[in-house]
């Protein structure tokens, strides 16, 4: 089944909770990344020539689409 039958065959509310996940998630990516960076700056505080890492949405909407598929899938089981 593509990915588009897969969208038209869900209901409304299997719709509602991916944009609910989906939305919490983005949040959750992007304090993942923040914490990363901070982690990351902690430890190289003092090395020259450590490189400066920015947060991209491309690397948050990434984060988020594999953190809603693995929260849909534990929704899914539970219920």
């Amino acid at each position: 089944m593509e990915i588009g039958h897969w969208l038209n065959s869900l209901t409304f509310f299997d719709h509602l909770v991916i944009f609910i996940l989906f939305s919490l998630n983005i949040f959750l990516s992007k304090q993942t990344l923040i914490t990363i960076s901070d982690y990351y700056k902690k430890r190289t505080k003092k090395k020259l020539y450590k490189k400066d890492y920015r947060i991209t949405p491309a690397s948050i909407i990434f984060l988020s689409i594999l953190y809603t598929i693995i929260s849909y899938k534990i929704v899914y089981a539970v219920l």
